[in-house]
This record gives C-alpha cells, structure tokens and sequence, in this order.
C-alpha cells in the first residue's frame, strides 16, 4: 500500500511541476512576440543553440549551494518513480556534482531564458544499476549537454525540462 501511495504521490508531484513549469513559461511570453518568434525560440532550444548561448555573468544564481534529490523522470509516455532511490544533484556556481547511479561531476553555465547547460566534459563512474536508475542517469547526461530549463517553485522543489519534452523532478534536500 505505500509503494502504491509513494508512487501516486511522485506522479502527482511530476504533473504539479508540469504544471508550473508550463505556468512560467506561458506567464514569461510577452504578447509583443509573435507566433514566428516563439517557434523560432523554441526550436533554438529543442536544436541545442541554447549550448552557444554565453553565460549570464553577474546574476545570482539561484541553483548554487543547493542540494536537491531526484524523485521522477518523465520521458514521453514513460514514467520512472525515484522517491524511494537516494540520487542527488548538488550545485555550487559552476558545478554539478552528485550521484544518480555513478558519482559524477559537470561544469555548467546559467544562460538566458532559465536554461542550465554542461559547460565542459563529463566526469563520472561507470557502474551498473538498474534498468530505471540507469535511464534517469542517461537522460540527464545527455539533456544537460544540450540544454535543460530549470525551474525553482515557491516550496523549492525543482524541475529540470529537457528540449524534446524529458521532465526530471526534483525535491529540495537541504
């Protein structure tokens, strides 16, 4: 009964963080873009352009010195439950550290729009896990090369949105 509750409780949570992502998001489209504009935004970001963008310099950046765990994936139909696995991501200005399935450690830049992207190569270990942590693992390494947008919520849960629709969720863990 509390895996079934657990489970209900991270779907729940992924569809609110969903939702408020896509409340940001409509809430920041200003009615002086046009339809033109915002498709060619948006393909900027499914594209990877958001890698050329250069870093916001000089702006709090409001993902360091936080720590946050891993609760679920989103990816297309497929739905992944992590509340019960211990997978971290902490942030200091520059860099992702944590560990999903391996330990790893990422540079990273802030740039416009909300978007976190990987700001030099990848260090991890390479160890097995299973099939679901594995999963979650791959798409964050592979979205965070090109780009995620992130968003922090009024109760500090963060969600992490990748181009083609991947949605990892996130509650605050310090």
């Amino acid at each position: 009964m509390n895996k079934k509750l657990l489970w209900l409780f991270g779907s729940l949570l992924v569809v609110v963080l969903a939702l408020n992502v896509w409340l940001v998001v409509w809430s920041k489209t200003s009615p002086v873009i046009n339809g033109d504009q915002v498709e060619e935004i948006i393909n900027q970001e499914i594209t990877g352009e958001v890698v050329a963008k250069p870093a916001l310099v000089g702006v709090d950046n409001p993902l360091a010195g936080h720590s946050w765990k891993i609760v679920s994936l989103a990816d297309g139909q497929e739905m992944i439950d992590a509340f019960d696995d211990d997978l971290t991501i902490s942030f200091s200005d520059q860099q992702i550290t944590g560990r999903i399935c391996n330990q790893f450690s990422l540079p990273y830049k802030l740039v416009a729009g909300d978007n976190l992207v990987a700001n030099g190569p990848l260090t991890n270990t390479e160890m097995a896990c299973t099939a679901d942590i594995m999963k979650i693992e791959s798409v964050f390494f592979l979205v965070v090369q090109k780009g995620f947008g992130y968003n922090i919520s009024d109760s500090g849960d963060l969600t992490l949105t990748g181009g083609d629709g991947q949605v990892i969720g996130l509650v605050k863990g310090d």
